[in-house]
């Protein structure tokens, strides 16, 4: 299979993908199905969980993303926002739990600076001040997600 048959393969399982499943779900590709991500020409990137993680840029704004933990198939699945092109957008839409850990820690630095550190009472404010920046991280990028679905159509 050519490099540019390749790519049409991986854009084909992008369009079935996106048209049938929400963002976020895994799909098996089955490795004989396809040529390796890399030689069909998608993006190497960096991805949580094991394996090589590999992007395709879609027309939209997202992106397909593809990870190779060995075995008998890649896994894929689409994200809202590419990370390359909106990586903020890809932290609020597409890594919540990401996002909500940035927003509990900034949070809690700034009520710990704001308290000082000499005390007990500004243990306990670090650590409501780190549940509820959680709390709000997730329930904001929660609703910009659904946000952004609605929007899709």
């Amino acid at each position: 299979m050519s490099g540019s048959e390749g790519l049409r393969a991986w854009l084909e399982i992008a369009a079935v993908v996106t048209s049938s499943l929400p963002p976020h779900v895994d799909v098996c590709v089955p490795r004989d199905a396809v040529p390796h991500p890399r030689e069909a020409g998608l993006r190497r990137t960096l991805g949580l969980g094991r394996g090589r993680h590999y992007s395709l840029p879609l027309p939209d704004g997202g992106r397909l993303h593809v990870r190779d933990r060995g075995g008998d198939c890649y896994l894929a699945h689409w994200d809202v926002r590419d990370p390359h092109r909106d990586p903020l957008g890809h932290l609020i839409l597409d890594s919540p739990d990401i996002t909500a850990t940035i927003s509990g820690g900034a949070s809690a630095i700034a009520e710990f600076l704001r308290e000082g550190a000499s005390s007990l009472a500004s243990l306990s404010s670090l650590g409501s001040a780190l549940l509820g920046g959680l709390l709000l991280g997730l329930l904001l990028s929660n609703a910009a997600f659904h946000l952004i679905m609605s929007l899709r159509g």
